[in-house]
């Protein structure tokens, strides 16, 4: 039994379709939220995630009788915080897809690295081909790269969940604005 096996049983981890499948549960609730604040009720209606922008909503929006210039500022911002989010959303999916493109390309400079390293061993330490150490050094400084990249992509994820985490919370103020609108309306 290998390592990583055993390790796998122990740990449950969860998979990339259980992330995603969170993932979108929560940009769901996100949009509910987003359209019960700009209409006044829950919508029935999905929409595609990331991809309508806030000025293109499908709904036309409720009249309230709080007074049109109030309304129209309060859409406003939401439509702003939702573009904010559209954005924030597709450089998320951005760095998905770049994030496996560098594990794949490290994956396969560790392997190119490996087989440089068997026909390596096949030397004794002082004939070894220059060319081979080369390509070697090479390979090692690309890795390097890689995972600088890398972890500098991981570092600008973590700035973008600030940002959700920021735009969420101006969300649920606008949402408890407008409870306490309807309360005072009553």
């Amino acid at each position: 039994m290998s390592i990583i096996s055993w390790f796998k049983r122990k740990v449950k981890l969860p998979t990339i379709k259980e992330i995603a499948t969170r993932l979108k549960k929560w940009w769901d609730g996100i949009i509910d939220k987003a359209l019960t604040l700009l209409y006044g009720e829950k919508q029935l209606r999905r929409l595609a995630p990331a991809t309508i922008g806030p000025d293109r909503l499908p709904i036309p929006p409720l009249i309230v009788s709080v007074g049109p210039q109030v309304n129209e500022d309060k859409a406003a911002r939401l439509r702003d915080l939702l573009l904010q989010l559209s954005e924030l959303g597709k450089e998320y999916d951005d760095t998905r897809q770049e994030e496996t493109s560098l594990r794949e390309q490290i994956a396969s400079r560790r392997m190119n690295l490996r087989h440089l390293e068997i026909k390596d061993s096949k030397f004794p330490s002082s004939e070894t081909p220059v060319h081979l150490r080369r390509d070697i050094e090479d390979e090692r400084n690309k890795i390097k790269e890689l995972d600088d990249r890398l972890e500098a992509l991981l570092q600008s994820r973590v700035t973008i969940g600030k940002k959700i985490d920021k735009l969420k919370k101006k969300l649920k103020k606008l949402e408890k604005l407008e409870k306490l609108e309807k309360i005072k309306g009553r």
